[in-house]
């Protein structure tokens, strides 16, 4: 019933250090109702009915997408994107940054509940490296800083890394 809009940016294979970075940028930006998405686009704004972010990385490249739902694609977009600069120019709170990773830990471990789950990780983690790498997902994203955020925000969210879709009803 409504506008789609995919931005898209290139970014690092999930073995890069930025991985882990990008994917709490991601959870900040786009997951729950504390987003950054969320909370300004929609509810201050008007501008989105839903938001998203996320990082989807391979071994060697990736890429790093907001997804919006919008009766108003230009407004919405030129949001998100405004948002992203309030990022990098003003990075992120701390509190932000462990509501972050609160909500990636509690996807993590609700995976691992299943065997289905917890054979998909390691499966996924032997394809790329090792299956014992799988073992140091939470502690990588638990060295995440606000400062890292920022530095990650600033070399790979720019507009010469970006490509946008619109989707229309």
């Amino acid at each position: 019933q409504q506008t789609h809009i995919a931005m898209g940016f290139h970014a690092p294979g999930v073995l890069s250090e930025d991985a882990r970075t990008l994917e709490v940028l991601a959870a900040i930006l786009g997951t729950g109702r504390s987003s950054r998405l969320n909370e300004v686009l929609r509810d201050q704004k008007g501008l989105i009915t839903s938001g998203s972010a996320e990082l989807s990385s391979f071994s060697e490249m990736g890429y790093f997408e907001v997804h919006l739902e919008t009766p108003s694609p230009f407004e919405a977009a030129t949001g998100a994107l405004a948002e992203i600069e309030n990022v990098k120019r003003f990075g992120v709170s701390a509190e932000a940054v462990a509501r972050a990773k609160a909500a990636i830990a509690q996807d993590h471990f609700n995976m691992m509940e299943t065997v289905d789950g917890l054979g998909d990780s390691l499966a996924y983690y032997q394809a790329l490296k090792d299956w014992n790498w799988s073992s140091t997902y939470l502690n990588d994203i638990e060295r995440v800083t606000p400062e890292r955020i920022a530095s990650a925000a600033r070399k790979y969210l720019t507009t010469s890394n970006l490509a946008v879709f619109e989707y229309l009803p």
